[in-house]
């Protein structure tokens, strides 16, 4: 059996407490100090994992009702990438149209010595450098290298005729459709 520290301040402090997070703890300690329940069966009743019911108790044993308490500022681990490095990130990216996440992840790897896995790089140039992520236009090999000025003749010469048969420039509208397009009903 656990031995938890001042169960009587417990009972005090859960009927006055506002805040519902250090209410969950304070009936967590209230049901293993007051009511005997065991560990595991508090952590049962309240669906909570067993190692952060010991940690609470931890805490308020060492440092009592503060223990409870939110902490402030930021948890979890610290960035790999400090704000320096994002900038110097931002930089290099700028170089260079058209970065595959596999390039940027060896790019960070080469610049900053830190190993990140493609979710990753791609959070971090999402959320943090506001940068969006698209797919990259594919290139087709059966594409001739001269169709821009291909497809820039072919609108002048259908412009032409369609002036020949008397039309003006604001009668004409000009629209592209391939064979993979849905047909528009109406």
């Amino acid at each position: 059996m656990i031995r938890i520290r001042n169960p009587e301040k417990i009972k005090q402090l859960l009927s006055q407490e506002k805040d519902l997070k250090v209410k969950q703890k304070l009936s967590f300690l209230n049901l293993v100090a007051n009511h005997h329940l065991s560990v595991k069966e508090a952590t049962q009743a309240l669906g909570i994992a067993i190692s952060t019911g010991y940690k609470w108790v931890r805490d308020w044993n060492t440092k009592g009702y503060q223990g409870l308490l939110p902490s402030s500022g930021k948890r979890g681990r610290p960035p790999r990438l400090k704000e320096k490095d994002l900038e110097r990130l931002r930089e290099l990216l700028s170089q260079k149209d058209g970065w595959t996440t596999k390039e940027v992840c060896q790019l960070i790897r080469e610049e900053f010595q830190v190993e990140l896995s493609y979710h990753q790089v791609r959070r971090i140039l999402k959320y943090k450098l506001k940068m969006r992520l698209c797919k990259p236009y594919v290139k087709d090999y059966r594409r001739p290298s001269d169709a821009e000025e291909r497809l820039d003749k072919a609108v002048q010469d259908v412009l032409e005729e369609l002036r020949e048969e008397g039309y003006t420039e604001e009668e004409i509208g000009i629209g592209f459709v391939d064979e993979f397009s849905p047909p528009i009903d109406g």
